[in-house]
């Protein structure tokens, strides 16, 4: 018994694509050109250009099953499809042309709708053992996707004999219908979207959604004149798509005709028609696109005709004069961008930016204007005041130092004025701090002034300068005057006798080499007291020295104890002291008798004829020899009994030095010649 035939039954298979504007990348160049300034606005006129596309999707499979039939016929029947979509639609874009205007901007509006009717094509492909060989049978129908909901679609084939193709009577036939539905549900709309004209790129939003608005920044470098052209590419309508499809069956006869002319020679009947089996389903996403690009011209780029937004900020600014004062110019503003600032001052200068600095050479009420340019040229302006506070100067007395008294110490301070317009104004005075009159002001007193002190000690030099508004300041140094240094120098005698006068002498000059007269100096010899000397002009100072010393070499220094100018000092030598000589004269008998008693006497003195009395002379007369001290007239005198044969003999009279005297003097001794004879 064959199935119940199922006339209808759900379409699988349909379509919608919604209305999306894409958001797309705007790039815009616009060559430069040129429109004077002050051109009025021009009347808003809201224009609606319009793109026509043809959108495509597919093919796209909808699934397949294999069949299987029983009964009288029996056998396998598979069955796949695909489905291919086209869908004219038209784009609007509206927006006010005013707007296309250096640093304006242009908002557009999209929208998107259905142009027209679309299709859907179906393309089955059909194989199995009751199919001969494999079938593509393809339908196409017409289908309008929407932007605002789900479509469904239905696609039918013609029908496909495959049992009993020639008209024989009484043989059976198998036809076989093929059934698609796809529903189309809308997503979203995007274009990839850019401006551009000319040669400057305006960039602009990209995958822009429809429907929807894109505003178009127009950059003030776009040039006067220059079309401003929109260019989309890439329309996209991405979907979702279900869709169904299968076969159903019709199973009949031949059969005979019985009348004349009996052609054809059967007729068909059919019995029964149904469904095979649940159709093949498949749900999956699926764009509709269309990839060309289309450039529409939005109008001709006009000039701006806002002139920019200045500001000056706090104005009045106040500030020190040669202290850079900051200027706040950023709340300044334009359509074209932060305009260019320039700044100028009522002294003469010039300064640019947002956050410039400009430095006052000298205090008092400044005024400035303050320009601000856009970038097409377009200028506003606005005042502003500066109060500059004038500044006492800046003043260095020098480092402390030290000196001699009576040598000229340089003063060489320094003043810089905060502001250099006071520079060549400022006026120098030197108070020295010794009691001496300051310097009265002038022009170069700072520097190139000297001045001496005549007594040792510290003393608080102030360097005053003031500028010509009267305002001064003042710094000090400390100068300690110290005493001068001296040079001893030993000039006395270097050689010395024994109780002989001789001189002790030294010169003293201070550190200048100039002679120090009138200080005493006192002399040692051998550590001993030697005496002492006043210096005379030439700073020469001498002393006579008897030297009572042995005979030897020894140390002399001159010592300058130093006074309230000069600090002490001293100076070494040495001297060498040599033995006197003495001088023995013999005075007594030259000649006598044989037992006769003769007197014999001799003198002694010293190198400077002074008698020296104590010492013993020994008398040598042949063999005979005897000895007497001297008296404190340097006379020795003893009596001698001659003990000789007659004849003639060497008499001596000598000192020989001994204990102190062996270092202190040099011995002598007298000969003559003795008559020893009867007479």
């Amino acid at each position: 018994m064959l199935p119940t035939p199922i006339r209808s039954r759900p379409r699988l298979f349909g379509s919608h694509l919604p209305a999306a504007l894409a958001s797309g990348l705007m790039s815009v160049a616009l060559a430069v050109g040129s429109l004077a300034v002050g051109v009025p606005a021009a009347a808003a006129a809201v224009q609606m250009p319009t793109i026509n596309r043809t959108l495509t999707a597919g093919p796209s499979g909808l699934g397949g099953t294999t069949y299987t039939i029983s009964g009288a016929i029996s056998g396998t029947i598979a069955v796949s499809a695909t489905a291919q979509f086209s869908q004219p639609i038209r784009e609007t874009l509206t927006y006010d042309d005013a707007n296309v205007r250096q640093g304006s901007t242009v908002v557009v509006a999209r929208s998107v709708a259905a142009n027209g009717a679309g299709s859907l094509t179906v393309v089955w492909t059909v194989n199995g053992s009751l199919v001969p060989g494999t079938l593509s049978p393809t339908t196409t129908v017409p289908c309008t996707i929407s932007f605002t909901g789900p479509v469904t679609c239905t696609a039918q084939s013609s029908s496909i004999r495959l049992i009993g193709p020639l008209p024989i009577p009484f043989t059976p036939i198998l036809d076989l219908l093929l059934d698609a539905s796809v529903t189309v549900t809308p997503g979203g709309v995007t274009v990839d979207s850019a401006t551009f004209s000319g040669s400057a790129m305006i960039a602009g939003p990209t995958s822009q959604a429809e429907p929807g608005t894109q505003s178009v920044a127009v950059p003030c470098s776009a040039g006067v004149g220059d079309t401003l052209t929109m260019k989309d590419t890439n329309f996209v309508d991405s979907t979702s798509i279900s869709g169904s499809n299968g076969p159903e069956i019709s199973i009949g006869a031949w059969i005979p005709n019985l009348l004349p002319p009996f052609i054809p020679p059967a007729f068909a009947v059919g019995f029964a028609s149904f469904p095979v089996g649940p159709p093949a389903t498949r749900s999956f996403s699926q764009d509709f696109v269309d990839p060309s690009s289309q450039a529409t011209a939005l109008g001709s780029v006009l000039h701006n005709n806002i002139p920019p937004v200045v500001n000056a900020g706090p104005s009045p600014y106040s500030g020190d004069e040669g202290t850079p004062i900051a200027f706040n110019g950023s709340a300044s503003t334009s359509v074209c961008g932060f305009p260019t600032l320039r700044w100028d001052f009522s002294d003469g200068g010039v300064a640019f930016g947002a956050h410039p600095v400009h430095t006052f050479t000298d205090g008092g009420s400044y005024s400035g204007l303050l320009t601000a340019t856009d970038a097409t040229g377009l200028t506003s302006t606005t005042t502003f005041s500066v109060n500059v506070v004038s500044l006492p100067p800046v003043v260095a007395a020098g480092p402390d130092t030290s000196s001699a008294w009576g040598v000229p110490v340089a003063f060489n301070g320094s003043a810089t004025a905060p502001g250099s317009a006071d520079q060549a104004t400022l006026t120098y005075s030197w108070d020295f701090g010794d009691g001496t009159l300051p310097t009265a002001p002038s022009a170069s007193g700072g520097s190139g002034v000297f001045h001496s002190y005549t007594t040792p000690g510290s003393y608080t030099a102030t360097l005053t300068v003031a500028n010509h508004d009267g305002q001064s300041s003042s710094a000090t140094r400390t100068i300690t005057i110290v005493k001068r240094t001296v040079s001893v120098g030993y000039l006395g005698d270097t050689a010395g006798t024994y109780d002989t006068q001789g001189a002790l002498s030294a010169s003293l000059v201070d550190q200048y080499g100039s002679a120090v007269n009138g200080r005493s100096i006192a002399f040692t010899v051998n550590g001993a007291a030697a005496g002492s000397a006043v210096t005379n002009s030439s700073g020469i100072g001498s002393t006579a020295y008897t030297p009572l010393l042995s005979a030897a070499p020894y140390p002399t220094i001159a010592t300058f104890a130093g006074d309230s100018l000069y600090a002490g000092g001293s100076g070494s030598g040495s001297i060498t002291i040599a033995r006197k000589a003495s001088t023995t004269t013999y005075t007594g008998a030259l000649s006598g008798g044989p037992n006769k008693t003769i007197t014999l006497s001799a003198t002694l003195v010293d190198a400077t004829g002074k008698p020296l009395g104590g010492r013993m002379i020994v008398f040598q007369l042949g063999a005979q020899s005897t000895s007497a001290p001297t008296n404190s007239s340097g006379v020795a005198s003893v009596s001698l009994k001659l003990a000789q044969k007659n004849g003639v003999y060497p008499l001596t009279a000598t000192w020989t030095p001994t204990g102190a005297d062996a270092n202190h003097y040099v011995g002598s001794a007298a000969s003559r010649t003795f008559s020893l004879q009867v007479r």
